[in-house]
């Protein structure tokens, strides 16, 4: 057997590289005896059982007792369930450090005062940028173009809905005071969700802006592209907030 493993593959999936090895060789030579895989291994006695202790543990070889303790590799299309098992775990760790980013991106506010800013494009990156508010808990004041709701975006927002809604995070709305708006807003939630009209409202932006915290999230929608802005900074969200409040009070339900 060579030193060098002929499948790379096999350790990017998570195989060590004498797990790779000895799989590589069973995969050879078939059933083999314990005693020949010490001499064509050449890693010793003790390293091979242990090697082979733990192929077995991840499912990756097989043993039959007997007299002589016979081992033989499983079918190859096993190791798809590593490769699976490593999707996991990235989604899992991204969805941990979205929690945290905005703690993160809090403390390096702090101690730079500089705003950060991130950009998402297409549907799925204006999903994530909206997701960022269900990890702040605080409520979320909403004002732009309601014409934004439609097609593919109104069907992500209504996903985004239904997860604020499960969080129990309140949010308010404020949009312009029209027939067809306050139709289409009828029958809305209103347990987790609060929405104002205001006539003379700005329509036609193409922008949407949604304020929490220190953050401020622009999700923009045009015929050409579409893509959010996250802008994380004290002064910004403040400002945002007050011309938000300023027009909540003089909007009517």
């Amino acid at each position: 057997m060579t030193e060098q493993a002929q499948f790379p593959i096999l350790q990017k999936i998570g195989l060590s590289e004498n797990e790779a090895k000895l799989y590589e060789l069973l995969l050879i030579q078939g059933k083999t005896r314990a005693r020949d895989l010490f001499e064509t291994s050449k890693l010793g006695r003790g390293n091979v059982y242990n090697i082979l202790n733990s192929l077995k543990a991840k499912g990756l070889v097989l043993s039959v007792e007997g007299k002589q303790q016979v081992f033989e590799a499983v079918d190859p299309t096993k190791l798809e369930s590593m490769i699976q098992k490593k999707v996991t775990d990235i989604q899992m760790l991204r969805s941990e450090f979205t929690a945290s980013l905005p703690q993160l991106a809090s403390i390096f506010n702090l101690s730079t005062g500089k705003p950060t800013i991130e950009i998402f494009e297409g549907l799925e990156g204006i999903e994530r940028a909206l997701e960022d508010s269900l990890q702040s808990k605080s409520l979320i004041k909403t004002m732009g173009d309601p014409n934004l709701l439609k097609g593919e975006v109104a069907d992500l927002n209504g996903r985004y809905t239904k997860k604020r809604i499960r969080q129990k995070i309140r949010k308010q709305l404020l949009v312009p005071d029209r027939p067809e708006l306050r139709k289409m807003f009828a029958d809305y939630e209103k347990e987790f969700s609060t929405i104002r009209y205001l006539p003379d409202f700005f329509t036609n932006t193409k922008v949407t802006a949604e304020i929490y915290g220190n953050t401020v999230v622009f999700v923009i929608v045009r015929e050409q592209k579409i893509f959010a802005v996250i802008v994380r900074d004290e002064a910004m969200a403040h400002y945002q907030e007050s011309l938000f409040d300023y027009l909540w009070n003089q909007a009517a339900s």
